[in-house]
């Protein structure tokens, strides 16, 4: 990475950040990566990047040092074609709609232009409050140099009209002195200056570990949203606020937290942000964002046409860089789908991968919390180092899953959609989408978890005799990554949304009581001798208080 700066259409890019090169083309951009093979990146929009908004900063190879040295450190050397257009068009002050593969780095693609961002600022607000002051000085003793005598007389050898002059003049310099002063407090209040929204607490956790990777030299202070958080944190001392909707949105409108000083808005998964719901509190965030010079951004992986109309209702004359094809599985990850027959195929065809070898870490979705439960529990029966993630469990039980994951202590992990966004474990070497996922959306950003970074991995997706209606959206993805299907499976006869939205699995399917190889006298057996041992288990107890 080097260490220059470079500059397009008068925006800044960060040293070794370079800044795209807009080509104008019948009133739209496109921007170009460095290559073809680092991921092509195609941009629309009414304008460039420019730096002639109020909110741009400038910055210069000595005023980004620090954060070059903080991403060597990481491991970091070269951006990637969603960093190289988003950071130059964030330090321009131009809102984003971006749409980047998983694992493009879109984390550091909108954490470090506002990093650079607020420390220029800091350090110009610094600088008009020292001007300030040093205005107030110099007019404080020109009014003293100019104060008539305790009798009322001039200043020997002064006519009285030239000391009523000079201190008319030196009271209008403290007036404006005072005002500089107000503005240089104006220009960094003690408030939040960037809020960071996404729609899971694992992600926004992963959020704040990227950040504080990046944040020593910059003297600024970022804090995550939590329920302890809220109750013993002084948020004017934050700067960068990283949160979830609902929470944030609750304390914005009980005054607990104040909003209006916040210059950058990123919301990131954004499709699943308007997806989840989430609108009315993203509306009321936005509501209480009111800075004249806020830049918004959109963040994702996918984003089909109904969110992004809904998401350019947020934005105000957005810049879109799309980086790769739109809405298509990653080619760094061989899929392949897997018959398993029935329901019951699924925990023999899992039990048998992992028989012949497969690596680990492996990450395991289905489809509801109680399975993720029920197959958490067959597989610690099997003497797998297994854990389970799901919206059901306490915030630590979920915290402690995704840290034991990260750190090698379990092997695999069986979750629900809910770390299917934006969640980035380093090494997943093999996802398996045992029950199908509902959409391609969320195919997209389940195989997503594997093949980071320019990693490779494996998907594999389990389809059983019912799954064969919705079969068809996921084999044309795969054909379309470069996969091989068989041609039947792309020539199936399609299936409308409404309809595919019907075929949900059976109450008994969703409770996860099928998740098990156990026959039925099997199951019975179990039963009595449980019955049984509670039995003894009680006479014992009256025994004992008896004695």
């Amino acid at each position: 990475m080097c260490a220059s700066s470079s500059s397009s259409s008068g925006s800044h890019a960060p040293a070794g950040l370079p800044a795209s090169t807009p080509n104008h083309q019948n009133g739209s951009i496109v921007l170009n990566a460095s290559s073809r093979q680092d991921g092509s990146a195609a941009g629309s929009g009414q304008d460039g990047p420019s730096s002639t908004a109020g909110n741009s900063a400038k910055t210069s190879p000595r005023s980004v040092e620090w954060l070059l040295q903080n991403l060597h450190a990481k491991g970091y050397q070269q951006p990637t074609p969603i960093q190289r257009q988003a950071i130059p068009t964030l330090m321009a002050s131009r809102e984003l709609l971006a749409v980047a593969p998983t694992g493009s780095g879109k984390t550091v693609a909108f954490c470090a232009p506002i990093l650079l961002h607020l420390k220029a600022l800091r350090a110009r607000a610094r600088k008009a409050a020292q001007q300030a002051e040093e205005a107030a000085q110099q007019a404080q003793q020109a009014q003293q140099q100019g104060s008539v005598s305790k009798a009322g007389t001039p200043a020997k050898g002064q006519p009285p009209s030239s000391k009523k002059a000079k201190r008319g003049g030196a009271e209008a310099a403290l007036a404006a002195a005072a005002e500089a002063a107000a503005a240089a407090k104006e220009m960094w209040p003690d408030a939040i200056k960037a809020v960071i929204l996404s729609p899971s607490h694992e992600l926004t956790a992963q959020q704040g570990r990227v950040l504080k990777q990046l944040l020593p030299g910059s003297n600024l202070k970022a804090s995550i949203l939590t329920r302890s958080t809220a109750a013993g944190t002084n948020f004017s001392k934050v700067d960068i606020l990283l949160a979830n909707p609902l929470r944030l949105a609750t304390l914005a409108d009980e005054g607990k937290i104040d909003l209006s000083h916040v210059r950058f808005l990123v919301l990131d998964e954004a499709d699943k942000l308007f997806e989840m719901g989430f609108v009315e509190q993203i509306d009321a965030v936005l509501s209480a964002c009111k800075h004249k010079s806020i830049v918004r951004a959109l963040f994702s992986a996918t984003l089909p046409e109904k969110v992004e109309d809904l998401a350019r209702t947020v934005l105000v004359e957005p810049l879109r860089v799309t980086v790769g094809a739109r809405n298509t599985a990653v080619n760094t990850v061989d899929q392949r789908l897997l018959f398993v027959g029935r329901e019951n195929g699924k925990l023999l065809a899992l039990r048998q991968l992992l028989t012949e070898g497969l690596k680990p870490p492996v990450l395991v979705f289905v489809a509801t919390k109680d399975r993720a439960r029920a197959l958490h529990k067959e597989l610690m029966y099997d003497g797998v180092r297994a854990d389970s993630l799901s919206a059901s469990q306490s915030m630590a039980a979920r915290t402690a899953a995704v840290d034991n994951f990260r750190s090698g202590r379990t092997w695999v992990l069986v979750s629900t959609d809910l770390i299917g966004r934006g969640m980035d474990f380093i090494g997943v070497n093999t996802v398996i989408n045992y029950d199908m996922p509902a959409t391609t959306t969320d195919y997209i950003h389940r195989i997503g978890r594997t093949g980071r970074a320019g990693h490779t991995g494996t998907a594999v997706t389990f389809f059983t005799e019912e799954d064969k209606p919705v079969l068809r959206p996921v084999a044309n993805l795969i054909r379309e990554s470069g996969g091989n299907v068989p041609d039947w499976m792309t020539k199936m006869k399609k299936v409308r949304t409404k309809d595919r939205k019907k075929m949900k699995l059976s109450e008994k399917e969703a409770s996860g009581a099928t998740i098990s190889t156990q026959t039925k006298e099997d199951k019975q057996k179990a039963k009595k001798r449980a019955m049984i041992a509670a039995s003894k288990a009680k006479k014992a107890k009256l025994a004992d208080k008896q004695a």
